[in-house]
């Protein structure tokens, strides 16, 4: 059975270490959720099953490199899942890294690219990858098969702020909610 511990803090969680954060911090273990229990590999025997799942406000991702600054920040750092938001981006992109990683980037909202969401899987974890679409601004989902008929339905938001107008909030909460109802064994929601 897997628990979940979330610790508090800012989005990016990271070990300690010389080299500041993506996002200008220094590393520290924060807002990171860790997913542990057993998982049977082979049909044989059990070993540890563990994830760990972040989020991390990119602010923008329009550029190749800066995909490659936020991967390269994220190898030094303890995540299998990294929840993007505000990619900016004008078209998606669905690709393989070149460590193995899959990479899911969504696109933001007409006229300025604002929002975006996505998603990097670890190498270890694509291949369990069930669904994944970022084909909305400001709502991404991706479904992890974990073990037997358990799935992991993990939700990166880039929610509106209070300067939006009413419509656009009460559509994105319609929206959200709708994802929240969807059956899966766990459920994640990350902003």
């Amino acid at each position: 059975m897997a628990t979940t511990a979330l610790r508090k803090g800012p989005q990016y969680p990271a070990r300690l270490h010389a080299h500041p954060t993506a996002a200008g911090r220094s590393g520290c273990r924060r807002g990171a959720a860790r997913i542990s229990g057993r998982r049977p590999l082979n049909g044989t025997s059990t070993n540890k099953l563990s994830l760990s799942i972040a989020t991390f406000n990119a602010r923008t991702i329009a550029r190749e490199t800066d995909l490659a600054a936020i991967i390269e920040e994220k190898s030094h750092i303890a995540c299998d899942i990294l929840g993007l938001c505000e990619t900016r981006r004008q078209k998606e992109l669905y690709a393989e890294w070149k460590d193995g990683s899959t990479v899911a980037l969504g696109v933001g909202e007409d006229p300025r690219n604002v929002g975006g969401i996505g998603f990097i899987v670890s190498k270890e974890w694509s291949k369990s990858i069930d669904s994944l679409d970022v084909s909305r601004p400001r709502i991404g989902v991706l479904t992890i098969n974990l073990q037997k008929q358990q799935t992991l339905r993990i939700i990166q938001v880039y929610a509106p702020t209070s300067a939006a107008d009413d419509e656009e909030i009460e559509r994105f909460y319609d929206d959200l909610e709708e994802e929240i109802n969807k059956r899966s064994t766990y459920l994640v929601v990350m902003d």
